[in-house]
């Protein structure tokens, strides 16, 4: 999207969860967001575990829905 970038539905194989797997590919689309100055938007079913992931990367919840929560991380600052 050119004012944001949208970080889409991807889910693990049990196998690989707690491995570091979704933190990789996670900091991957963070860096290429910041790169262009974009926020990054996504959403998580209520029932997943994956939100404490993206609250410590900087999202921070926007609107909710009955089955999904809505985060957006900020555009990084240039630097100055």
């Amino acid at each position: 999207m050119p004012e944001h970038v949208r970080f889409g539905e991807f889910y693990l194989l049990p196998a690989f969860h707690g491995r570091g797997s979704g933190t990789a590919i996670l900091r991957h689309c963070l860096a290429l967001a910041d790169e262009r100055a974009l926020p990054v938007r996504l959403e998580h079913l209520h029932w997943k575990p994956v939100r404490s992931l993206y609250l410590r990367h900087g999202f921070v919840e926007t609107v909710r829905s009955e089955i999904h929560c809505f985060l957006e991380r900020p555009a990084a600052r240039s630097p100055a």
